[in-house]
């Protein structure tokens, strides 16, 4: 998001800008429910072309706004979960909602591994996020091919999975999917 205005892609100059941002306190992180809010805000402030305001998107809000543009996939590192001690602290990312509501194909790395890997598969199924891996039979940690957890689906190439998603398209499921790859995609 700059200066209010929601943006797929940049140009050179603005992920320069945009990386000077962050340090200079000019960007702030958007999850779905800030998208409004933050919007509203910099559409309100103005500002100059080197002094942007920025709203750096979550993945849950990479979302909205891609389907809202759209786009039916993007790739980012990782993704967020369920906390560890998540079952008494509630602390589950809004990441796990978009997927459940947002018909969007995200690609990561897999959750980040300071979260719960387990209880994350256990609310996307809760959720029918359809889940899967790239050709691995394990669901990556992020830093680590290894988590010690099954996963839920494996696609052994790009057909399986997006057959996957326009068979759910078709059933007029509204939910987006998750592919996983750890290392290299060759």
């Amino acid at each position: 998001i700059k200066d209010g205005v929601f943006r797929a892609g940049l140009h050179p100059d603005e992920l320069e800008n945009l990386s000077r941002a962050g340090e200079e306190g000019r960007a702030i992180k958007c999850s779905t429910r800030d998208l409004p809010l933050v919007a509203s805000k910099h559409r309100r402030m103005g500002s100059s072309e080197e002094n942007s305001l920025w709203g750096a998107t979550t993945v849950a809000a990479t979302m909205r706004l891609a389907h809202a543009s759209g786009i039916s996939t993007f790739v980012t590192g990782g993704t967020g979960g369920v906390h560890r001690g998540g079952e008494i602290s509630l602390d589950i990312s809004t990441d796990l909602i978009e997927l459940s509501r947002t018909p969007v194909v995200v690609v990561s790395a897999g959750v980040k591994s300071i979260l719960d890997v387990k209880k994350t598969l256990e609310v996307l199924e809760t959720f029918a996020v359809p889940t899967g891996t790239w050709k691995s039979e394990e669901f990556p940690a992020f830093f680590s091919p290894n988590s010690g957890v099954k996963s839920p689906a494996i696609f052994e190439n790009g057909m399986d999975a997006a057959s996957a998603y326009l068979v759910g398209r078709e059933l007029g499921l509204e939910n987006g999917m998750l592919v996983v790859r750890f290392g290299k995609w060759c």
